[in-house]
């Protein structure tokens, strides 16, 4: 293995949605392609035309670099999946997937999100980074025991790729060599969120009331996110215009019927955004909320690690989230963050009138989240993971 690094090519396989969609997972996927281009490296996105995803919504003629602030760097490979209603087919599937990139695409190694992907890889003995987020979610994939067993063997070159140190030393914990898991954190775009904008004229433009503070959750409205938490905060504290960006046509039809029927005017929907124009509405924010819940089936309290944090870091604008172990390895309360307790909208509450109350703290933590947010950039995550991968895999740097 001897090629230099601008002659590398990338396989980077995602199987969990088509692109461009509605989930965080697609903005990691486009900005760590788009990086891992950017660093010389040949990078190929393969994507499985899947069909019933709700990004159906989104229309067809959406150009996915711009929707997601991306150069063109890299081509996206739309492959025909035929078993995308089917998963019991999934394992067949991404055998033929292996072959057929192998065959007709002549990369150097994978990067996937896919489990299956990744052990048909160890199976061949061909380079591969298997990138998982969850732990619960892959220790208890069928296959899981046997990659395992393949991470043992020195002569087949697999990595994996985690998001937090909780979720390494879970996957070490049940037998994942140490040396073989990388921790590199979500990250975010952090030119594109440290901007300078007229938040008078941005608050007018967007809806925002100028004569009270406005707090924006942004991001999906799924179990555990803790928008309910978020609407209930809006109920107690009357004097602050909450902001709500993201959701489905149907969640923000829920939560509007709730907003009716308790006749509450502090509240606005303004539903799914391009990626491209998440910064504008972060930046209409006097207070951030990360409101995540301990839901145990969305796994927060232990591996999270949601992109949002990073976005909105690196805006500066002050945040306020629950108080996870797994959020305190990017935050810190009183630093640059205030963490309060989980699950309570009254803390919520409490945790933002902190804010609203203490001027020198609210500008402590401004400044000390814009100097963070510049440790998490994806060009250092790509760099950071391509660098590790090349130098395990033999490739020359």
């Amino acid at each position: 293995m001897g090629s230099n690094q601008s002659e590398l090519r990338i396989g980077y396989v995602t199987l969990n949605g088509r692109i461009p969609s509605r989930s965080a997972n697609s903005v990691g996927v486009m900005k760590m392609c788009g990086q891992y281009s950017s660093l010389g490296l040949d990078t190929c996105l393969f994507i499985p035309d899947k069909l019933g995803d709700d990004v159906g919504l989104l229309s067809s003629e959406i150009d996915e670099f711009d929707y997601y602030s991306v150069a063109k760097r890299f081509k996206i490979v739309r492959v025909l999946n035929p078993f995308s209603l089917m998963y019991r087919f999934s394992f067949v599937y991404t055998l033929l997937l292996f072959i057929y990139i192998k065959l007709f695409h002549k990369i150097d190694f994978f990067i996937t999100r896919s489990i299956d992907l990744a052990f048909w890889s160890t199976i061949f003995k061909f380079p591969v980074v298997f990138e998982t987020h969850n732990f619960e979610k892959t220790s208890s994939n069928k296959i899981f025991p046997s990659l395992i067993r393949r991470f043992h063997n020195h002569n087949i070159p697999a990595l994996m790729v985690v998001t937090t140190g909780a979720g390494k030393e879970s996957f070490n914990s049940v037998g994942i060599p140490e040396d073989r898991i990388l921790v590199a954190s979500n990250a975010a775009d952090v030119e594109l969120f440290d901007i300078d904008l007229d938040v008078k004229h941005l608050k007018q433009e967007i809806g925002v009331p100028l004569n009270i503070p406005c707090v924006v959750f942004c991001g999906s409205f799924g179990r555990g996110k803790g928008v309910d938490l978020v609407l209930e905060c809006a109920s107690l504290l009357k004097n602050v215009f909450f902001l709500f960006v993201g959701g489905s046509p149907a969640d923000i039809n829920k939560y509007l019927s709730i907003v009716d029927e308790k006749g509450m005017c502090n509240v606005k929907f303004v539903g799914h955004v391009a990626q491209s124009m998440v910064p504008k509405y972060l930046s209409a924010a006097d207070i951030l909320v990360l409101p995540n819940t301990s839901d145990p089936a969305y796994h927060s309290k232990d591996y999270t690690s949601p992109i949002k944090m990073f976005e909105y870091l690196a805006t500066g604008t002050p945040i306020v989230a629950s108080d996870f172990p797994v959020f305190k390895e990017v935050l810190e309360d009183g630093e640059n963050s205030v963490l309060v307790k989980p699950d309570s909208a009254t803390s919520l509450a409490e945790g933002i009138e902190r804010l609203l109350t203490d001027q020198n703290l609210y500008d402590k933590i401004r400044s000390n989240a814009k100097k963070n947010a510049k440790r998490y950039s994806w060009r250092n995550r790509a760099l950071t993971i391509s660098s590790w991968a090349m130098d395990k895999f033999g490739f020359c740097s």
